[in-house]
């Protein structure tokens, strides 16, 4: 578009890179969910940058030819070692599904633009199971299209023909909380607050409110960061 200083959806991806580059927490053993990437055998987290080093990644997703804009026709990865030694390891099932994995397992779940893909009531199973499967202080991170933003952007029917909810940030935040995590942080992505305001979306913001923002009410994306609680001693 001409006169603005990056197309709006790169603006969006640039500051989702920013987020995985520079917030998430530091892992030895991540789930991520949803994160298969066409062209990326090392899933979607990796690719974007994630900056920390690790050991594993196990990915949890739904086979190519069940994805509506997966590779399809692709073989399906089973397993793969990237060049600096992290193994990457898939799961092709509903992301509600974390059973292959044992309780306390994990360091880290993320769900990257992943959970509008499934109902409210298996958002909840995704909370719980993400709760069973962590190490006690382990995190929990999503982020998410901002439901506020979006109702102004569609009012009629979600931006993408497979969400099944676009959450408010208190949505969210609630049902996180309500599974025992403790919230942390939320921040927002690509700041809107001339949309919200007027009730007419304009996607231009985007290219000109970059990165993370504390005002996540008013941003096109949100980010909840979690974790769960230590033992007691």
């Amino acid at each position: 578009m001409a006169g603005l200083p990056v197309h709006p959806l790169l603006a969006l991806h640039q500051s989702r890179m920013q987020l995985i580059r520079h917030h998430l927490p530091q892992a030895d053993i991540i789930v991520d969910l949803g994160g298969a990437s066409i062209g990326n055998p090392e899933g979607a987290l990796l690719a974007m940058g994630y900056p920390h080093r690790l050991q594993k990644v196990m990915i949890i997703d739904l086979p190519p030819d069940d994805r509506l804009y997966g590779d399809r026709g692709a073989e399906k990865a089973q397993s793969y070692t990237t060049p600096d030694g992290v193994t990457v390891q898939y799961f092709y099932s509903s992301m509600t599904d974390m059973s292959p994995l044992a309780d306390a397992s994990v360091d880290f779940v993320w769900s990257g633009e992943s959970i509008e893909h499934i109902s409210e009531a298996d958002g909840d199973i995704v909370c719980r199971e993400a709760y069973r499967v962590l190490k006690p202080g382990g995190y929990f991170c999503l982020d998410t299209p901002n439901g506020r933003l979006t109702r102004i952007q569609s009012p009629d029917e979600f931006i993408h023909p497979e969400h099944q909810k676009e959450y408010l940030v208190h949505e969210l935040q609630e049902k996180v909380v309500k599974w025992g995590f403790e919230l942390l942080e939320t921040r927002g992505i690509c700041h809107m607050p001339q949309t919200v305001q007027s009730g007419h979306f304009d996607q231009r913001e985007m290219a000109f409110n970059m990165g993370l923002f504390d005002e996540a009410e008013e941003c096109y994306l949100f980010y909840l960061k979690a974790r769960k609680p230590y033992l007691e001693e």
